[in-house]
């Protein structure tokens, strides 16, 4: 008995040659849905994440802005390029924060002692 192949067809437009895993397509071009916005993922605008699951780019963008974690399983995403870039970039806030209020707190100082 021969295994079953994909019933899809690739963007070059022949019959796709990976094995079935589910629902007679592989694990290629089975339907994946968005958990964010809820509308289905096309291979050219996806994200996948560390826990292997997958999104809209835009959409985790968006999700990033306000938790480090996966939508779905709630994993750390600390090793995710996108992570990594927005804790530097608030590092770099908090610093540069630091000075400001550290030289209006002079400033401060001096206007009280003159």
């Amino acid at each position: 008995m021969s295994a079953l192949r994909c019933s899809s067809v690739t963007t070059q437009g022949t019959k796709c040659k990976n094995l079935a895993t589910h629902e007679g397509k592989c694990n290629a071009h089975l339907a994946q849905t968005c958990a964010v916005c809820l509308e289905d993922i096309s291979r050219s605008s996806q994200k996948r994440l560390s826990c292997k699951h997958v999104f809209h780019t835009k959409c985790i963008f968006t999700w990033f802005e306000t938790s480090d974690e996966c939508p779905l399983c709630k994993s750390e995403q600390d090793a995710d390029p996108i992570i990594v870039f927005k804790r530097h970039v608030e590092e770099n806030l908090r610093l540069k924060y630091k000075d400001a209020i550290k030289s209006l707190e002079s400033e401060l100082a001096r206007s009280r002692r003159a």
